[in-house]
């Protein structure tokens, strides 16, 4: 199926905008990371990826990649702050132990 003029127009704004797009060969039906910006209309198909649900387990791995994140910039202290930095140390553990790494 070709698409009109304002549905490309429409995938390459979300592009422009950061979302991610998805490309296909024509007629077939597996859909691809787009990945560079180069646009082929007369050969492939365009798409704007479709939002995955959000599930316990992305949430908990988000959470997770957060946590790593700020600990990561956090410098080491002592007396009340290290004893917060430990249990988060922890947390940070147990979540890749439940999660995978």
């Amino acid at each position: 199926m070709t698409k009109t003029l304002d549905e490309m127009i429409a995938v390459m704004q979300a592009a422009r905008e950061g979302k991610k797009i998805e490309y296909r060969v024509y007629k077939e039906e597996k859909w691809y990371e787009h990945s560079h910006p180069e646009w082929d209309w007369t050969s492939y198909d365009y798409r704007v990826a479709p939002e995955q649900p959000e599930t316990v387990d992305s949430v908990a791995r988000e959470m997770l990649a957060t946590l790593r994140r700020a600990r990561k910039h956090m410098p080491s202290y002592s007396g009340y702050f290290a004893c917060i930095l430990d249990e988060m140390d922890n947390r940070i553990a147990k979540a890749e132990r439940v999660l995978g790494k």
